[in-house]
């Protein structure tokens, strides 16, 4: 077996600060790659066999040893012990990076404006996501906290579709999607709309993972950088997530505090 790259250790050694914060008391899965296979792991290879354990990062020497048998990209769950987090995935399908950051930039205006605070980070890959925490327990009249995940997403997507339709970019989204298709959509199992930008919904369930922010992209090999929402419209995913420059500016950026209630109500009283 060969040894893991030195400059992907180099990196987790370096950045071991920034990412930490993200990982440490959650649950996490990992992806690492053996002889080009992506293996996707939760489980340490030492469990018991009457008891499920899950993997842990609490220090840098865990992130090392993880790093070092082959350790791409961290995931950690967004159900927590003491919080939730909210995770939105925008993703480009058909349409070009240019229409992804059109549509992210606005999703920031929008949660600007509605005064929800948010962390955004280039996906790794083909879009953003954005991300807040909540205190646990939520207080809402969903059954269940993904209930109400969801139904912000739907809120949030509905709302961004609305704008983008009226927008003066509405012409650059059609050049790559037929005149019936809507600009985003929510559903990632929805055969009639895969050419559309995907706000998606379903990554929001039990056990549900998103890529930690400072984490590699096993297949790009770019971090998933958080950025200021004022870098949305001119972020370059080659330089601006290129692993040597994150390990020289160490951008640091925290995962804000949002009110359940407060988007409860926002999702409940907006016309």
């Amino acid at each position: 077996m060969k040894s893991m790259l030195k400059w992907v250790i180099d990196y987790y050694d370096q950045t071991a600060d920034l990412i930490l914060p993200y990982l440490y008391d959650r649950k996490i899965g990992i992806r690492q790659i053996f002889k080009g296979e992506v293996i996707y792991r939760r489980h340490p290879p030492a469990g018991g066999a009457d008891k499920v354990h899950w993997i842990y990062i609490k220090e840098k020497k865990d992130l090392l040893f993880w790093v070092k048998w082959h350790g791409w990209s961290y995931f950690p769950h967004l159900d927590g012990e003491d919080n939730l987090w909210f995770a939105m995935d925008i993703d480009r399908r058909k349409v070009n990076f240019r229409g992804v950051k059109i549509a992210s930039d606005f999703m920031a205006k929008l949660l600007d404006e509605l005064k929800i605070k948010y962390l955004v980070k280039f996906s790794g890959s083909n879009g953003f996501h954005f991300l807040w925490q909540y205190k646990k327990p939520l207080k809402t009249s969903f059954t269940h906290p993904w209930q109400f995940e969801h139904k912000t997403i739907e809120f949030l997507q509905t709302e961004i579709e609305k704008r983008l339709q009226k927008s003066k970019y509405k012409s650059h989204f059609y050049k790559f999607l037929k005149s019936s298709d809507p600009i985003t959509f929510r559903s990632a199992n929805d055969p009639k709309n895969d050419r559309s930008i995907l706000i998606d919904e379903f990554i929001l369930k039990q056990k549900a993972t998103i890529r930690a922010p400072y984490s590699l992209h096993e297949k790009t090999k770019l971090v998933s950088v958080p950025i200021k929402p004022s870098q949305i419209l001119n972020f370059n995913p080659q330089s601006d997530g290129d692993p040597q420059k994150i390990m020289k500016e160490k951008p640091k950026f925290d995962l804000p505090y949002n009110s359940a209630q407060k988007i409860y109500n926002l999702i409940n009283n907006r016309k």
